[in-house]
C-alpha cells in the first residue's frame, strides 16, 4: 500500500510541478513578445529621427541581413537612404511575434515612406522577417530578410 500512495504522490506532484512550470513561463514570453513590440516601436522612431548609431545599437555584431548583409553595411544602407530622404516614416503592420526559450522571430510588413517635404515622394512596402537573441539581458536582431511587396512606386 505504501508504493502506490508514493507512486500516486509523485504523479501528483510531477503534474503539479510541470503545471507551475507552464504556468510561470507564460507570463515571461508574454513580456518578451511586448519587449519585442515596444523596440519595434522605438525603432520606427528612431529610423524617423535618422539616427542610425542608435539604430544598429538594436542589431547584434555578427547580424546578418539580405544577401550576406553585415551590420556595417547595414550602416552604409541607413546612410544613403537617410541622405536621400531627408523625410522618412515607417509604418508597421501584420505583427506576429513568435516566442521560444532561445529565440524570437518577428514577421511584419513594413509601409516605408521617404521624401523630400512633407509630403511623401516614394514610398515601399516590404514583408520583413527578423530573428531576435537575448544578448546580456537586451533583445538584439540577429538575422533580418525583407523583399519589396510592391516595388518602389513614385507618387505623382
Amino acid at each position: 500500500m505504501p508504493a502506490k500512495i508514493v507512486s500516486f504522490t509523485g504523479i501528483i506532484l510531477g503534474l503539479s510541478l510541470c503545471y507551475l512550470v507552464l504556468v510561470g513561463c507564460s507570463p515571461a514570453l508574454e513580456d518578451d513578445s511586448h519587449r519585442i513590440r515596444q523596440r519595434l516601436e522605438a525603432i520606427q522612431q528612431l529610423a524617423k529621427k535618422k539616427d542610425s548609431a542608435a539604430l544598429l545599437g538594436f542589431l547584434t555584431e555578427d547580424f546578418t541581413g539580405n544577401q550576406y548583409l553585415a551590420k556595417s553595411q547595414m550602416q552604409g544602407l541607413m546612410t544613403a537612404y537617410f541622405w536621400q530622404n531627408p523625410v522618412i516614416t515607417i509604418t508597421l503592420s501584420e505583427v506576429e511575434i513568435t516566442v521560444t526559450a532561445e529565440q524570437i522571430s518577428g514577421d511584419f510588413k513594413l509601409l516605408l515612406t521617404g521624401g523630400e517635404g512633407v509630403v511623401p515622394d516614394r514610398l515601399r512596402w516590404l514583408s520583413v522577417k527578423t530573428q531576435w537573441v537575448k544578448l546580456n539581458g537586451r533583445w538584439l536582431i540577429r538575422r533580418a530578410q525583407w523583399q519589396d511587396v510592391g516595388s518602389e512606386i513614385p507618387l505623382p
